[in-house]
């Protein structure tokens, strides 16, 4: 068991010297694959990002619809009922008079209330605020208001929102798109990169490897240098695009809150993801190379 260990601690620090000896290299196929992750995690940003922003324009109200101040309140909650059972109409909430005046001293404290320093009395209208799945539904919901004209002053409507969303959602459709499509590259290149890169290691070790032969050293000694070799380079890759992607993301201004992005448990998936796929692509491309040479090496034998 002791000589086990012994021997996974010769294949660590012989595998980092040989690192170290290459450095070189081994930067260069660092440098590589950290780039493709990170270009990949820039547009999974991106694609989070556009998902925020539809959710919080879905979020924001769509339409407001000031009332008369003689507007009767059995009328008006015989509209709101009709609105509400609009389909895809999320929220109906009714505001008094009272309560628009109490939400403009809340959003204006430092003012106080300028209406009653001059005497006059609260001019600010009752309201109905609606918030809708999509401005498509708009025009349904303005053909109930006209049907209770003489309870209405005006009507406010953020139609212009359909318009962002529909951009937004061609950058989302996009960069899923992209997503698949650099996640590819970023597997065959690395793989690429990864087994020349130790079939270069291999050529340069092929004395040290015949004399380990020749002695009869066990084949896992001779295997897991550079298996080893393979998951430092990938894992290094993956940790600095993850550390170069929080930067960026750090360094933007952003209007909104990209919850999706933030919450500790996509932050860990989305981790745990790029790792496991960088060690299996390290694993995988190490083992073929220090396979295909040792099969070769047999072949050239018989």
């Amino acid at each position: 068991m002791h000589r086990r260990g012994g021997n996974h601690y010769s294949s660590i620090v012989f595998a980092f010297k040989n690192l170290w000896r290459n450095k070189f290299l081994s930067l260069a196929t660092v440098a590589v694959m950290a780039l493709i992750l990170f270009i990949f995690n820039v547009i999974l940003t991106i694609n989070v990002l556009s998902t925020a922003i539809i959710e919080d324009v879905y979020e924001q109200v769509d339409i407001i619809v000031y009332l008369e101040d003689s507007a009767d309140i059995f009328e008006v909650n015989t509209m709101i009922e009709e609105i509400s059972s609009v389909d895809k109409v999320i929220a109906v909430t009714y505001t008094t008079k009272e309560e628009a005046l109490a939400d403009y001293l809340e959003l204006y404290p430092e003012q106080g209330n300028p209406f009653e320093a001059y005497g006059i009395e609260n001019p600010l209208p009752a309201n109905i605020q609606i918030t809708t799945e999509s401005p498509e539904n708009h025009p349904q919901i303005n053909d109930i208001v006209e049907k209770y004209e003489d309870l209405t002053l005006t009507t406010e409507s953020n139609g212009e929102n359909q318009t962002l969303v529909d951009q937004v959602l061609t950058i989302g459709t996009y960069t899923q798109n992209l997503i698949l499509t650099i996640m590819l590259i970023f597997i065959v290149a690395s793989f690429l990169i990864i087994m020349n890169a130790m079939y270069l290691s291999i050529w340069n070790r092929r004395q040290e490897i015949e004399i380990m032969e020749l002695v009869g050293a066990p084949l896992s000694s001779i295997r897991w240098p550079f298996l080893i070799e393979g998951i430092a380079v990938s894992m290094l890759a993956a940790l600095i695009s993850l550390i170069l992607i929080g930067a960026f993301i750090s360094s933007l201004s952003l209007p909104i809150n990209i919850t999706s992005l933030s919450s500790t448990k996509s932050l860990f998936v989305i981790i745990v993801f790029e790792l496991v796929i960088s060690i299996s692509i390290g694993v995988l491309s190490s083992s073929m190379a220090i396979e295909h040479h040792l099969k070769s090496k047999t072949k050239h034998v018989n």
